[in-house]
């Protein structure tokens, strides 16, 4: 593909048409400027995805799409039910990795000098990094439960005193799983006691400035409020059920004489029961991790309710990436049932009011545009108008390849003379938090309003951070 055979449609989108039935159209979201930033390496990825078969519309690309394994991250894409392939490297290892941001009643004075504090107990609660082991620890009859009954696992039986609303959580924290033994008996050691673990990021942020006074007010967000912010995903369990579902996959193509179109890019069709299999299996790992970051939720209630008493504290929403889910769009004449692939882009306008919380049915669900550790970010929503552009999703920021590594000593000395309270634990720090490695929230967030897809809601400054 030549970035000379790109249509222009308009400043921000630019499209190479659909050629015959081998290959689906591809859209690129992007202004001139994003498109010449893009890495070479990410056109071929990006035609070899949209010459797979069964690919419906088009394979969208955002603006800060990089190469990744087998398919970009920062694209969505969607297949047909019956003529559709399941392909693990569509999304990440990381299945279901999601932000969370909570809201409280809390403003910087309520907090201001006991942060220390609120982030050593947190820690103390949720163990930091990599290597780290969870307080909770899950039987097999647990993680079967989890895996079954998602973060409803957490509101019913872990979280007494945390009564958080469900449907402010994507998929309402619950997705549907008929086939629990699509994640394989021994993998179920795979997952090393780490439930509970923070292996990114939290976050306590201040609410700066809001731009949208009613949508604000709808999303529970006031000036000066203290938010909480943390991402976290299904960690080494999920990154042993993306493997062994990849392996799969490689030596099952030879038996159904498919050759893939490039090594990192195996695929099956949906209708074979491996592909069954890895599709609830995503779903049982999905439950593992929206059950997780529940249970993050409850213990930074425990703790702020310990240290400061009477605080309330609420999901505003939980949005994750590397998903494939069996969604409804308007494709054609007809709505059609599809299969959405979203890497390195979360969902936030959707077709069926039943996925939409009842508060947010009118404004769409918000999403937290995050561009690294100790940068400003920006609560927006969407249009309904990406349903058609995107299947109703925005991109999440990328880190820029090649990255940009400077020392860990220094890059939290950076961090501390910004004012923050920062406590990171003892391992090497991820260089894909480091702030130099993304575009600047605000100029991201600028694409999205001046395409008429975004609405900007508020920004948020961080003043403390639990770093792994």
């Amino acid at each position: 593909m030549e970035q000379s055979e790109l249509q222009r449609v308009s400043e921000f989108e630019r499209v190479l048409p659909r050629r015959d039935s081998s290959r689906a159209a591809i859209r690129f979201l992007v202004t001139h400027q994003h498109l010449s930033k893009l890495h070479p390496e990410l056109f071929g990825q990006i035609e070899r995805v949209a010459s797979l078969p069964g690919v419906r519309d088009a394979v969208v690309v955002f603006p800060h799409a990089v190469p990744s394994h087998g398919v970009p991250s920062g694209c969505v894409f969607a297949v047909g039910v019956h003529d559709g392939v399941m392909i693990p490297s569509a999304i990440h290892w990381d299945i279901n990795l999601g932000i969370r941001t909570l809201t409280t009643n809390l403003i910087l004075p309520d907090v201001e000098k006991k942060l220390p504090l609120i982030l050593k107990d947190i820690q103390r609660l949720l163990p930091v990094g990599q290597k780290a082991t969870g307080k909770m620890v899950l039987s097999r009859k647990d993680l079967l439960e989890v895996f079954s009954q998602g973060a409803r696992w957490i509101q019913e039986k872990k979280s007494s005193e945390f009564v958080d609303e469900l449907e402010y959580i994507e998929d309402y924290g619950d997705l549907p799983v008929s086939n629990l033994s699509s994640v394989p008996e021994f993998l179920l050691e795979e997952e090393h006691r780490q439930f509970g673990t923070l292996r990114h990021f939290l976050e306590i942020q201040i609410v700066s400035e809001i731009f949208d006074v009613e949508k604000a007010r709808i999303y529970g967000l006031f000036k000066n409020q203290i938010l909480i912010t943390y991402r976290a995903g299904s960690a080494s369990l999920g990154r042993a059920v993306w493997w062994y579902y990849y392996r799969l996959f490689r030596e099952k193509m030879e038996r159904y004489h498919l050759t893939p179109p490039h090594p990192s890019l195996v695929y099956l069709p949906v209708e074979t029961s491996e592909s069954e299999a890895f599709y609830q299996a995503v779903q049982c790992v999905s439950n593992y991790a929206l059950a997780n970051r529940q249970f993050m939720a409850s213990q930074v209630y425990h703790v702020l309710n310990t240290l400061l008493k009477d605080v309330e504290a609420n999901t505003m929403y939980d949005s994750a990436t590397n998903t494939v889910r069996l969604e409804t769009h308007s494709l054609g004449s007809l709505p059609e049932k599809v299969y959405v692939y979203r890497k390195g882009s979360v969902r936030t306008q959707i077709q069926s009011e039943r996925d939409l919380s009842r508060s947010y049915q009118v404004v769409g669900n918000p999403t937290m545009v995050w561009g690294g550790i100790g940068q400003p970010s920006y609560i927006i929503s969407g249009r309904d108008s990406l349903l058609e552009k995107s299947f109703g999703s925005f991109e999440i920021l990328q880190p820029a390849i090649p990255p940009h590594l400077f020392p860990d000593a220094e890059w939290t000395k950076i961090l501390k003379g910004q004012d923050l309270v920062v406590r990171a634990q003892g391992e090497r720090l991820d260089w894909r938090l480091y702030a130099k490695n993304y575009e600047t929230p605000r100029s991201a967030v600028d694409f999205w309003i001046r395409s008429g897809w975004g609405s900007r809601i508020a920004m948020v400054k961080p003043v403390g951070i639990l770093l792994s």
